[in-house]
């Protein structure tokens, strides 16, 4: 640093800037390594790629296009309520309960 800068007091003086210099500097080696490797990496027939995880923390505030319907749990609702969907006393919010009749001979 004192090479650098003068004097050790000239860059204790001015070590924030400093860091963030060191700071971008690191970061543009590393482009630069990471750059080389893909490189040498699909140059030896090997793919580089990346595992993006989640965890839902809050299931509230998830937008609703990133919801699904759980189409086991509404079914085994109307097999649950079957009579009261006919006598039309049960009802699932967003959901239309069809009755098809038919018959089946033995």
């Amino acid at each position: 640093m004192v090479a650098r800068y003068g004097s050790a007091s000239v860059a204790y003086e001015n070590r924030e800037a400093i860091k963030e210099e060191i700071n971008k500097e690191v970061e543009a080696a590393y482009k630069v390594e990471e750059s080389k490797e893909k490189k040498d990496s699909y140059s030896r027939g090997a793919v580089v790629s990346r595992k993006i995880t989640f965890e839902v923390k809050d299931p509230t505030v998830v937008p609703c296009e990133y919801k699904s319907v759980d189409e086991k749990i509404i079914r085994a609702a109307v097999n649950i309520n079957k009579d009261m969907i006919v006598a039309g006393k049960f009802s699932i919010p967003g959901v239309e309960f069809t009755i098809d009749k038919g018959v089946s001979l033995r």
